[in-house]
């Protein structure tokens, strides 16, 4: 069984497509929401990914000494091909013998509510 991008968009349910833009393309994290479930199945859980830029990163440890930084995925700046080809790329690598194995495999990269799931 292997993992497909069903929907994204931003945590706040507007459309992540080419017509997206932060206010800053070098400065920015924008919250994501990746529906993702089988390939040709049916089904689908939510995954949910800050991407950001190292600026970004930089500008938050101006006021803290650390960040956690899980659930992230860092880009030099706003480039919405290539941020959709990074999370393609890495949702259809993610295959295993049931759902609950590669939802493990997404929850790497995006915050999955069922994480501490034991099958």
């Amino acid at each position: 069984m292997r993992a497909e991008i069903k929907h994204l968009m931003t945590a706040d349910g507007d459309a992540f497509d080419d017509k997206f833009r932060p206010t800053d393309n070098e400065i920015f994290s924008v919250s994501l929401r990746l529906i993702a479930g089988p390939a040709g199945g049916e089904g689908e859980e939510s995954f949910d990914i800050n991407i950001c830029t190292p600026l970004w990163l930089n500008h938050k440890l101006q006021d803290s000494d650390t960040l956690i930084g899980r659930h992230h995925l860092f880009v030099k700046s706003f480039d919405y091909q290539r941020i959709r080809q990074a999370i393609e790329k890495y949702v259809s690598s993610c295959s295993g013998k049931g759902w609950p194995e590669i939802g493990l495999k997404l929850a790497r990269i995006g915050y999955w509510e069922f994480e501490d799931y034991k099958e």
